[in-house]
């Protein structure tokens, strides 16, 4: 088992472990049990902290027209910060692309860089979305391949007991090889999960009626 092999599986379990947060951090269940007396805990993600009220799908077959989106607007500022964050996919980014384009009094600002995103600004009476592709969403066949999320960046914080650790010498002795494992122990402190908001089932872009 030399250094060289053992750094790439190394590389490759911590890249497991890391797509393994980000999971759940976005779709965590808020959960406690005990396993051998002890209490295990699941931290809850951003999706278990939108009130239900926060939560739409696009009507029908899931086009999206300017009315529909311009009608999420109101309760999507309607607590919190002026400017928020939106999360989505590449495909969502290009259906919103695609609503604009449709609605030709509409556009996006211009690409811009922040804190190593590439974002693009929709501003509107109610606020303004601050809108960037998230690589995650969309992999796997479906993961909020559909979706938006859409966060107020104040209301949020990670917090973590143990920040990712790397543990050796893991297995029993006598064991036939190396086991080292990866542990994180941490989650997302939300103060005000009605400040966040989440669309899903966009499907495709369609024009105005009239």
């Amino acid at each position: 088992y030399t250094s060289d092999i053992q750094k790439e599986d190394r590389r490759r379990a911590l890249h497991k472990h890391s797509v393994g947060i980000e999971r759940a951090l976005w779709l965590g269940k808020r959960y406690e049990t005990l396993e051998s007396g002890q209490p295990i805990r699941f931290t809850g993600g951003v999706l278990d902290n939108i009130p239900s009220a926060n939560k739409v799908a696009v009507a029908g077959a899931g086009a999206m027209d300017m009315d529909t989106l311009m009608s999420y607007f109101p309760d999507i500022f309607a607590y919190g910060s002026g400017e928020k964050l939106a999360f989505t996919s590449l495909k969502v980014m290009s259906i919103l692309s695609e609503v604009i384009r449709k609605n030709t009094q509409y556009q996006f600002g211009g690409r811009e860089k922040e804190y190593g995103l590439s974002v693009m600004r929709f501003y509107t009476p109610a606020g303004t979305l601050v809108l960037t592709e998230h690589p995650l969403f969309g992999q796997g066949g479906g993961f909020l391949s559909d979706s938006m999320v859409i966060m107020d960046t104040a209301q949020l914080k990670y917090r973590y007991i143990k920040d990712t650790t790397l543990l050796k010498d893991r297995g029993s002795p006598g064991d036939d090889g190396t086991s080292e494992e990866y542990l994180t122990e941490a989650g997302l402190e939300i103060h005000q999960g009605k400040t966040f908001y989440y669309i899903s089932n966009i499907k495709s872009a369609a024009a105005d009626a009239g």
